[in-house]
């Protein structure tokens, strides 16, 4: 983040130096961040915002990311605008004898805008089909110690308990012969599932007592009192009320099973109980927290970005002044979001709470480049020089700093995928794609759209970029 403002400062110090004398040295210095200082402030909000976005999630770990992405955004901002400028005050660019430098990309009109959005909108309906319910074992390596015996636990007989409390439909106990019945009748539904491994329930409890010697001549009533006492460990009292009018249905569901969603999963399960005469009174458990995290993760995804892009839509027309260029600044940033999360979608990769938040950031971190250009844009549209074509002179200005900030950024965050863990690696991925698609909106998409309209920025602003 840090290193983001210093290359959009080098890049106007580079491009205002003027000269060697010592007072010209610190002329260029003082220019440069006069000129980047104004954007950067907008950066930093951006930044700052879409960290804090992660605030309105329920994911204690998120809110955490949060709090240290927002301080993150704000040391970045101090350390670049504190330290740098006392060393760029002591010499003058290189390129200054000679006349700035510029990158000179190729341009790009309507035709690339159509074709990139056309990109986009593909990406745009794979995010229907993104998976934001992933499998306990994708958050393992498939050749670490854990996946291994995770997943040999799982074939076995599952590796996510699922918990089920039942009662009589009627309201009668469940210590009689006919409740006995009825008990059997869903442990051997529930034992049928492809998704269900392991059972455990009063009925195959019960079953085994009856093998005793005599047990099998007592009574359901009275044999289900009998191991209440503490002589026999007392447990059906594990499994069983003391009125004897619920039940506890312990089920390990194997998670390699994906045929359906968890909730799909849970509603069948549930029906064997009906279909036995017994309704379910409560559920839960390690694979139902499983599903209401990824119904929190979907919810996160929906709201906090359309904060985020609600947010940057009022930050675009302050900076812009423009209606035509805040709204094709809001439309560009959409396709980041779109190609995160549809990318990920069609590449099969699951987004889990850990992968969840690179959407946002790398939005937070892509408006940035947009912000500078379209300053510098505005400024050039005021003189007569390149009056002509802010956006395509704005963009070679920028381009070597944006390029700059987006390879530092994504060697940053490349640095994930280095990771023994595959959600902080996902992350990895999914924050530089974002990145480089911004790059891609800045020097190309958005300029080309504003010189084919032939939108100027507001001529109000003389702040540079």
């Amino acid at each position: 983040l840090t290193l983001s403002h210093v290359v959009f400062i080098v890049g106007n110090w580079t491009l205002q130096g003027q000269g060697d004398r010592e007072h010209d040295r610190g002329a260029a210095a003082r220019n440069a961040v006069q000129a980047t200082v104004n954007p950067s402030l907008w950066c930093l909000t951006t930044t700052a915002l879409g960290f804090a976005s992660l605030w309105l999630t329920t994911a204690k770990p998120l809110q955490e990311l949060g709090t240290a992405g927002s301080l993150g955004a704000l040391v970045a901002f101090a350390s670049a605008f504190l330290l740098l400028p006392p060393f760029l005050a002591q010499t003058a660019p290189r390129q200054a004898q000679h006349g700035a430098t510029r990158l000179s990309l190729p341009w790009t009109g309507m035709r690339f805008a159509i074709g990139f959005a056309a990109v986009v909108v593909v990406l745009g309906f794979g995010v229907r089909n993104l998976d934001t319910d992933p499998s306990l074992l994708t958050y393992f390596d498939p050749d670490g110690e854990i996946f291994l015996g995770l997943d040999e636990i799982d074939r076995d007989g599952g590796s996510s308990p699922y918990l089920l409390v039942v009662q009589d439909s009627a309201g009668n106990r469940l210590d009689t012969q006919q409740a006995y019945d009825q008990l059997w009748r869903l442990q051997d539904s529930l034992e049928a599932d492809p998704a269900a491994g392991v059972v455990l329930s009063p009925a195959p409890l019960i079953a085994h007592a009856r093998t005793q010697p005599l047990a099998g001549f007592l009574p359901i009533p009275m044999l289900i009192a009998l191991l209440d006492q503490p002589a026999f460990g007392a447990f059906t009292r594990a499994v069983m009320t003391p009125e004897k009018d619920k039940v506890l249905y312990t089920i390990r569901i194997r998670e390699s099973y994906r045929e359906s969603t968890r909730q799909q999963t849970m509603t069948r399960l549930q029906s064997y109980a009906s279909a036995a005469g017994l309704s379910v009174t409560e559920s839960g458990g390690l694979y139902d927290l499983q599903h209401r995290l990824a119904e929190l993760i979907r919810q996160s995804l929906a709201w906090g970005l359309a904060g985020l892009l609600s947010l940057f839509l009022i930050i675009a027309w302050i900076v812009s002044r423009n209606a035509t260029t805040s709204a094709f600044m809001s439309l560009s940033l959409v396709a980041i979001p779109l190609t995160v999360l549809g990318g990920l979608a069609y590449a099969g990769i699951a987004v889990d709470i850990i992968t969840s938040p690179a959407a946002n950031v790398a939005l937070a971190m892509g408006v940035d480049s947009l912000i500078h250009l379209v300053t510098r844009a505005r400024r050039l549209s005021t003189g007569s020089a390149t009056a002509n074509s802010p956006w395509r002179t704005a963009r070679n200005d920028i381009a070597g700093p944006v390029l700059a900030a987006t390879g530092t950024i994504g060697l940053g965050f490349s640095v994930f995928l280095l990771s023994g863990f595959p959600p902080t690696r996902r992350f990895g991925v999914a924050v530089t794609l974002g990145t480089a698609t911004a790059a891609l909106v800045t020097l190309f998409l958005l300029p080309g759209l504003m010189a084919a309209l032939r939108s100027t920025p507001d001529q109000g602003d003389g702040q540079a970029a």
